[in-house]
């Protein structure tokens, strides 16, 4: 086992780089039935990892706008998410 750990590669699986692959097509689908607005908002908050603060004053909304408009698109991604995977278990 030792002399396994000593020759295994450390790139990720087929099957990983398949589901990170099945990961990705699902968020950017998810990603185009939202808002352009909203897209940019998922970009700063998520993608830069901006603070609440920056994203804020990157939209010009105030803090607590970031705050709401995060969990509005955070509840609408999950929606899409379970609807898929209910048309999945149905198909």
């Amino acid at each position: 086992e030792e002399e396994l750990d000593r020759v295994a590669s450390p790139a990720p699986s087929p099957e990983a780089v398949i589901l990170d692959r099945q990961r990705r097509q699902l968020a950017q689908e998810a990603l185009a039935q939202l808002s352009p607005r909203d897209r940019e908002f998922v970009e700063l908050y998520f993608g830069a990892a901006l603070t609440p603060e920056g994203v804020a004053e990157a939209l010009g909304v105030s803090v607590a706008t970031v705050y709401s408009k995060k969990a509005k698109i955070t509840a609408r991604l999950e929606a899409l998410e379970q609807a898929r995977a209910e048309a999945r278990a149905a198909g």
